[in-house]
């Protein structure tokens, strides 16, 4: 399967996601997402999908929801294409598939971790400027012999006969003098 078949399949994937966002809003409004309003939302039940504020936002109509599901449908197919077309193993029809359902998710993921990609990028590119500069700016080391390894002094060794040395360890070991 060549990068445009991918896209296309991709692309499918992407239509398959709005579809299930369709059905969601058909299911819970009883209308087409496009003319969901505040009076065909449920302001009494809270749903965890919707901000604050959320549900008395006018419907944004036909001809804006369909430009949003034209380039979601887009982003879809351009995501398997170029993947297809940089890679083989990509070019079989269920992963452009799935990497059309993914895209969406997978571009706001990636947006949310460029910056921090970035700053890194710099922060590593800034750490070597200034190494490199010290470098330049630093006189050589003179050439030094190495330290010398610290000399082990012998411990005495223990007295064979096993009498203590003085008279505070005969009272330390329990035994009268």
């Amino acid at each position: 399967m060549d990068w445009l078949a991918a896209a296309a399949v991709g692309g499918l994937g992407g239509i398959v996601i709005e579809a299930y966002d369709v059905i969601a809003a058909l299911k819970w409004h009883g209308v087409a997402p496009w003319r969901v309003t505040p009076d065909t939302a449920h302001p009494v039940i809270r749903r965890p999908d919707l901000r604050p504020g959320e549900e008395r936002l006018p419907a944004p109509g036909g001809v804006a929801y369909t430009v949003a599901v034209g380039l979601s449908t887009l982003v879809s197919a351009t995501l398997a294409g170029v993947l297809a077309a940089s890679y083989d193993s990509a070019a079989v029809p269920v992963v452009s598939f799935a990497l059309g359902m993914a895209a969406l998710g997978s571009l706001q993921k990636l947006a949310k971790s460029v910056p921090l990609y970035v700053a890194t990028m710099v922060n590593q590119s800034l750490q070597a400027v200034v190494a490199a500069r010290r470098l330049d700016q630093e006189p050589p080391l003179p050439a030094q012999a190495p330290p010398a390894a610290p000399s082990v002094e012998a411990a005495p060794a223990p007295d064979p006969t096993g009498t203590p040395d003085g008279p505070g360890e005969q009272e330390a070991e329990g035994t009268a003098p």
